[in-house]
């Protein structure tokens, strides 16, 4: 039978008709649905509920129109016959076709709410006209507008989901209740949302003044109230502006308390800086521009302003860093935290290690997994106090984050200070263990640092020649080179003179290297007429060189030049100034281990670490200088002397 001849005697048997019927009914029950879904309060899904029971109907109607309308009347025809067979071809094809598309239906608008979690209302903030207390009507526009402007910023800045005035009053007039878009009680009683913003505002003479607090949505308590804002009566957006900027600072922070350092919001544009400034700390330049951005946007911003210290300390500018510290007005800044980081900075420029360190585990203590302040605890407990075992367990603190080094600088820095108090607990196989990855990945020259130390120390000496054979083709010549003198020192430390000569050699055959490296590795090499005379024009070239002046006094000792050594030894001297934090005391200890002297060099080093000096992979334990005496009482005493 033909497709036209099919549908032709379906006209004819009444089965067009019958299915019309169908269709226009589902259709005209649709639209009353769709009307009078709200008013009688059905479920929003009633629709789509009632769609795909009439899909998964079809395909029955069209079989009870033939059980029960066809079938009796085509008694003599068999399955054979063509319309038979053409009628339940297309029932096959039209339940087959029903059936796929109640199922997308149903998982568009189902299954998706297993992965896509609905915001529960308690997660919703209302928003309340504010209260007009000013006695006149015609201000009453007012606060409608406190109320409109602090709904755009939330939720241009999708802090969160918002219920606005305007939705309560309509959704009151719907179940024939008619409160204004202020009525907490109803609010509550139908919205339950877990925040809501109110205030009022008052006039005194030609100032306007803005009050508003956030009330808990499930207990009515209050969470915050909020510091009045005042402005001129004719200009009520700018205070209207200001109190939206601190209610958005409240609402991005609220769940992380512990990172504010302050008890008032900043202003939120301040706030959005001081985040892009952190986004960006790999970019001095950029970062700075943005620390002076927020301190501009909120001028009594306290985080901003304790980081632009941070910055020029870190940066090695101690005099900008120690002149914007004394600037702060501590009477401003008077809470405990505020106070512990401010002693923080102070007795790092005083270079009062054991303080820093107490100043630093108590920030810790609040926020032991935020990774900038867990990194930074890592390095004071082992850098400043020489506390191994303490950076261990900070490091441990947060899930390792291995896969997020390339753009993360404090996972980069918590990975590093690992490695290193690992080797100096001498859990070599650790290091290997961990820094392998990262040195897979990344070519940067402090990061390999660690690995080659653990395999000089733990005595890895085929894995050593194997990683410069992968590594060298990767690494610049310069970190290179850096990296066989760094390797020649670790292994004068196990006092393995001939395994060290063979890396320093590396360094000095290369005339195109550095000259500080060559200098470096023939002094090592106590090829100090070579040493000398680079060491001479690097002095020529920068004549506050402290390393330089010390290498050079050592060494005209060592060739019988007693007064060129004095006159270098003068020359170190001449250097001293604030915010030395010992080092010059270190390079004259450096000079006297080298007349073999230890009682001037402990006398020295003693003094080096008193003045703030640190515990970093290069000198103290480290140094090979020292590599005889470390295991001394006087030594264990410099390296427990903040303990």
């Amino acid at each position: 039978m033909g497709l036209n001849q099919f549908f032709k005697e379906c006209h004819e048997k009444g089965v067009v008709k019958m299915l019309s019927i169908y269709i226009l009914s589902s259709w005209i029950i649709l639209q009353v649905l769709s009307v009078i879904q709200d008013p009688l309060g059905l479920p929003v899904r009633i629709i789509t509920y009632f769609i795909i029971a009439l899909l998964i109907a079809f395909p029955v109607y069209i079989y009870y129109i033939w059980r029960f309308r066809l079938a009796p009347k085509e008694k003599k025809l068999s399955k054979t016959d063509g319309f038979h067979r053409m009628y339940f071809t297309g029932l096959g094809i039209t339940a087959f076709f029903s059936f796929i598309i109640a199922f997308l239906i149903s998982v568009n608008n189902f299954a998706s709410e297993v992965e896509i979690p609905l915001i529960e209302p308690t997660n919703k903030i209302a928003v309340l006209e504010f209260g007009n207390n000013t006695g006149e009507e015609n201000n009453d526009i007012l606060g409608k507008m406190a109320a409109d402007w602090i709904i755009h910023g939330i939720t241009a800045n999708q802090v969160a989901e918002v219920i606005s005035p305007e939705l309560v009053t309509s959704y009151a007039s719907l179940v024939n209740n008619k409160p204004s878009g202020g009525d907490k009680n109803f609010l509550i009683e139908y919205f339950k949302p877990g925040m809501i913003i109110s205030g009022n505002f008052y006039q005194e003479g030609e100032q306007l003044y803005l009050q508003s607090q956030i009330i808990d949505g499930n207990n009515d308590k209050v969470i915050i109230a909020f510091k009045n804002q005042n402005c001129a009566l004719n200009e009520p957006l700018e205070c209207i502006e200001a109190l939206k900027q601190v209610i958005l600072s409240f609402l991005a922070t609220k769940d992380n308390p512990a990172n504010n350092l302050q008890d008032d919001s900043p202003t939120f544009e301040a706030y959005q800086y001081l985040l892009n400034a952190k986004a960006l700390s790999n970019d001095s330049d950029k970062y700075l521009d943005l620390l002076n951005k927020s301190i501009e946007a909120d001028p009594n911003y306290f985080e901003p302003i304790v980081l632009k210290v941070a910055y020029y300390y870190n940066a090695g500018e101690y005099k900008t860093a120690d002149s914007l510290l004394k600037a702060i007005d501590e009477t401003t800044y008077n809470d405990n935290r505020q106070q512990n980081l401010l002693s923080l900075y102070e007795n790092l420029l005083k270079g009062n290690n054991r303080k820093i360190f107490q100043s630093m585990m108590k920030e810790y203590q609040l926020t032991p997994d935020e990774l900038g302040t867990n990194a930074s605890a890592m390095v004071i407990a082992l850098q400043f106090v020489n506390k191994p075992e303490l950076a261990d367990d900070i490091y441990n603190e947060v899930e390792k984050s291995i896969n997020e080094l390339d753009n993360c600088q404090e996972c980069r820095s918590r990975v590093y200070i690992k490695a290193l108090a690992d080797i100096q607990l001498g859990k070599y196989n650790e290091v290997i263990e961990l820094m392998l990855p990262v040195t897979e990945s990344s070519d940067e020259e402090y990061l390999q640092k660690p690995l080659l130390s653990a395999y000089v120390r733990g005595g890895w000496d085929k894995e050593l020649t194997d990683y410069f054979e992968n590594k060298k083709l990767r690494l610049t010549e310069e970190n290179l080179f850096s990296l066989y003198l760094m390797v020649g020192k670790e292994y004068l430390l196990k006092d393995d003179a001939e395994k060290a000569s063979l890396y320093l050699d590396k360094v000095i055959k290369n005339k195109e290297v550095d000259k500080s490296l060559r200098a470096e590795a023939y002094y090592f090499l106590e090829d100090f007429v070579k040493a000398e005379r680079l060491y001479e024009d690097i002095i020529a070239e920068s004549p506050e060189n402290r390393e330089g002046l010390s290498r050079l006094a050592a060494i005209s000792s060592k060739l019988g030049d007693t007064e060129g050594s004095n006159t270098y030894l003068r020359k170190l001297n001449s250097l001293r100034d604030n915010y030395q934090f010992g080092l010059i005391e270190y390079q004259i200890a450096v000079y006297h281990i080298m007349q073999n002297d230890w009682v001037k060099a402990n006398e020295y080093l003693l003094k080096s670490i008193a003045l703030g000096n640190t515990y970093n992979p290069e000198n103290f334990q480290n140094d090979p200088h020292f590599r005889n005496y470390i295991n001394t009482p006087e030594f264990q005493k410099i390296l427990t002397y903040w303990h």
